[in-house]
């Protein structure tokens, strides 16, 4: 079973942690996309866990829905920032619509969309035992993690999509024009 990872890799996050995680699990990690800075591959290399790391480089649109379409988990633990903790990342809606669960940070912006869903668990992301907890949990639980990754799909199609957000995006443009 793999894991994924897709994005820019930065300490900022988690990488470090999520490297340091896989020591003494039965997975593998995909990770795509751009060191930033580049040296920060070396101090990754060095840590516990690289040995279960594929690294896939940069990820187009196409090849990234390919890795998490053989991935069993999508991970998210952005480090405790103020711009983390209130903006949403993009790669947690492209890992519900490709149905898989997510292991995100445990900040209040992804709690609800969380509880909602059922589509994934929230870990403290310098909590190197609860993350290495939640990858084992679906490690052990493949059904659970596909029943999880179905609900994701569900709630990012209804609630997520451009079919649902277009309604609202014109809605306010109407609301707009009437008060020019």
């Amino acid at each position: 079973p793999h894991l994924c990872y897709i994005g820019s890799i930065t300490a900022e996050r988690g990488i470090s942690t999520l490297v340091q995680a896989l020591e003494g699990l039965d997975c593998r990690l995909y990770l795509a996309g751009a060191y930033e800075p580049p040296s920060y591959r070396e101090k990754l290399r060095q840590l516990p866990g690289w040995e279960k790391v594929d690294e896939i480089g940069y990820a187009d649109r196409k090849k990234a829905a390919e890795i998490v379409s053989i991935s069993r988990v999508g991970m998210i633990l952005l480090q405790d920032r103020p711009n983390y903790r209130t903006s949403l990342a993009t790669k947690l809606f492209e890992y519900m619509m490709g149905s898989i669960p997510v292991i995100v940070s445990d900040f209040e912006i992804y709690r609800s969309i969380l509880a909602e869903a059922g589509c994934g668990l929230l870990v403290d992301p310098a909590d190197l035992g609860q993350i290495r907890q939640a990858i084992r949990y679906f490690l052990d639980n493949p059904l659970e993690a596909t029943q999880m990754g179905k609900k994701g799909r569900e709630t990012a199609a209804q609630k997520f999509s451009w079919k649902t957000e277009e309604a609202k995006l014109v809605n306010l443009y109407k609301t707009l024009l009437v008060k020019a």
